[in-house]
């Protein structure tokens, strides 16, 4: 089976994390070429939801995941094996230093590969979020709450979410899903990303860089991975016709 809109994939080399940006939205055509990547058990988690623009999405995102990991594995898109963590984190369940991570808002999807560092992203839609002052003020550590809650109104809703990426990212990179709250640690809210402040273990701080991630104007987008020096290098996907 060919796949025509996959573009070409190049090979990893030391230090550079490929971001996959792609959409979840397909033609009948392609979700049903998809559709045979899954496994029976993807298959029936999918006909599980109830909308079918979450059935859609499923599909898709799993199925392209597949075909990001695919060349980096030697393989075939089939052939690639998933398990999830016991945090919910998916990952590859043969053992190897190739390391991703996935994140979708609605349906735009970014997918970030790389080798030898766990690496987590996160992404967001621009818009506008009713529950702003609340949410900041329930997850956010004090400083970063004060520094979302005190710019300028204009401003305020992009560093609300420069700030959510970053500590999502952080999270995922971690693959500790819910037993690491939000306002247990501390990132920059603005400027360069930083990870500042980890109570519960200081180190921590020093074993993890934050990257933002340029999805375009209508989204705002960070990753995380272990520390050292990293080059991003952006893969874009064809867009259904």
């Amino acid at each position: 089976m060919t796949f025509p809109w996959v573009p070409r994939i190049p090979p990893l080399a030391p230090g550079v994390i490929q971001v996959h940006r792609f959409t979840l939205a397909a033609p009948p055509a392609r979700r049903e070429a998809l559709l045979a990547l899954l496994t029976d058990d993807e298959r029936q988690r999918a006909s599980g939801y109830f909308f079918p623009v979450h059935q859609e999405r499923f599909v898709v995102g799993r199925a392209t995941l597949r075909l990001i990991l695919s060349p980096h594995l030697g393989t075939q898109p089939s052939a690639v094996r998933l398990r999830v963590g016991p945090h919910g984190k998916p990952a590859l369940h043969d053992d190897t230093a190739l390391r991703f991570n996935l994140s979708h808002c609605e349906d735009c999807a970014v997918c970030a590969v790389t080798t030898g560092h766990d690496v987590g992203i996160d992404v967001e839609a621009v818009r506008e979020r009713p529950l702003l002052h609340q949410v900041a003020q329930r997850f956010f550590s004090p400083v970063e709450a004060q520094e979302v809650l005190s710019a300028p109104a204009p401003a305020q809703l992009r560093r609300f979410l420069t700030c959510w990426t970053r500590k999502e990212a952080f999270i995922k990179a971690c693959g500790g899903g819910l037993s690491i709250p939000l306002d247990g640690f501390q990132v920059t809210t603005q400027g360069p990303a930083r990870l500042l402040a980890t109570p519960w273990a200081p180190d921590e701080v020093e074993r993890w860089s934050l990257m933002d991630v340029d999805v375009g104007p209508d989204h705002v987008a960070a990753l995380a991975v272990g520390a050292g020096n990293h080059v991003v290098e952006q893969v874009r996907w064809e867009e259904p016709g």
